[in-house]
């Protein structure tokens, strides 16, 4: 909020500044934190110690864990799929239409056959 004062017979333009609900306030000239009635830049340890932590960094040993993960389920899935895939994984969805095959062909020459 900007509001004028006269000051000695001059008028001077006063800016108010309201405190910010946030602690930081980041602007293209910097981070800021607000200290009593001031601003004061912050220096580089404490814009650090305001962020929130970081995970661990991901580490060779965490990484050749999480691919031998993968390799064990991207298997899994080769064998579910190989499975489903031949005559054996197939024989029940083969029996069903069958059956409805049948019962298809009755229904219809009981319907035309009449």
């Amino acid at each position: 909020m900007m509001h004028r004062v006269n000051y000695g017979g001059v008028t001077v333009p006063v800016i108010v500044v309201k405190p910010h609900p946030s602690e930081l306030v980041v602007s293209d000239d910097g981070a800021f934190v607000r200290e009593g009635e001031a601003n004061k830049r912050m220096t580089a340890a404490e814009i650090q110690a305001k962020l929130p932590p970081q995970p661990d960094p991901i580490t060779n040993e965490h990484l050749s864990k999480s691919i031998s993960a993968m390799s064990e389920q991207i298997e899994t899935l080769r064998k579910d799929l190989k499975y489903a895939q031949s005559l054996k994984g197939q024989r029940q969805v083969l029996l069903v239409g069958f059956v409805l095959g049948i019962l298809a062909s009755v229904i219809a020459s009981y319907i035309y056959g009449h």
